[in-house]
């Protein structure tokens, strides 16, 4: 039997999903965003769901919020091209880049669980409340944010849990411009993330 790696799983599961039709969201992307990073990292950050740049990029996080992202995991100590794998939990843009509806992040839910079980990190960071509430039940990120906690994830009967922590989204300092203190309570978080995946 041919032995795949995960970069290989990773093209083939892009290639599963390019024509995804599971929800009304793909009569108005203009494509699947899967992900980026390394395939190989030990800290899967998750966001809500692709913006206007991301889709039509086909790249997560490329756009403001991205920036900001890349440059709160550098202070962090972190290179987000080769230390972490980046996705959503959702593939495609919704319109206007509204909140994600409960049904379209349960047609999704397989995509995100499947790049999950490949990747096989050792700790995932929830970018945001979407992310927080969908993986981890968080309804108060602000409350949450920088607190482990412990989740489970599914995929073809097998189930694995896997620690977590959360932080506000980067495109929360991009709309309150920067705040010098949520800044540092993400970078701070993210540090814990790193800590958490040497663990």
């Amino acid at each position: 039997m041919k032995k795949y790696t995960k970069l290989q799983k990773l093209d083939e599961h892009e290639k599963y999903w390019r024509d995804c039709g599971r929800c009304e969201l793909a009569q108005s992307r203009k494509q699947v965003v899967n992900w980026r990073g390394s395939p190989d990292a030990k800290i899967f950050a998750i966001g809500e769901a692709p913006g206007r740049d991301e889709d039509e990029q086909g790249s997560p996080f490329v756009g403001k919020a991205g920036r900001k992202l890349d440059g709160l995991l550098y202070k962090a100590g972190l290179r987000p091209n080769e230390d972490v794998f980046i996705a959503n939990v959702l593939g495609c843009r919704p319109p206007s880049n509204r909140v994600p509806k409960v049904g379209e992040v349960k047609m999704c839910r397989q995509r995100l669980e499947w790049l999950i079980m490949v990747v096989e990190p050792t700790v995932l960071l929830l970018l945001g409340g979407t992310a927080a509430l969908r993986i981890a039940g968080i309804t108060a990120i602000s409350k949450w944010q920088g607190h482990p906690t412990v989740v489970e994830m599914a995929y073809r009967q097998k189930i694995r849990t896997y620690p977590a922590i959360a932080t506000f989204h980067p495109s929360y300092l991009v709309r309150i411009g920067d705040n010098i203190e949520v800044k540092k309570r993400m970078i701070k978080t993210i540090k814990k993330a790193k800590e958490m995946s040497c663990d």
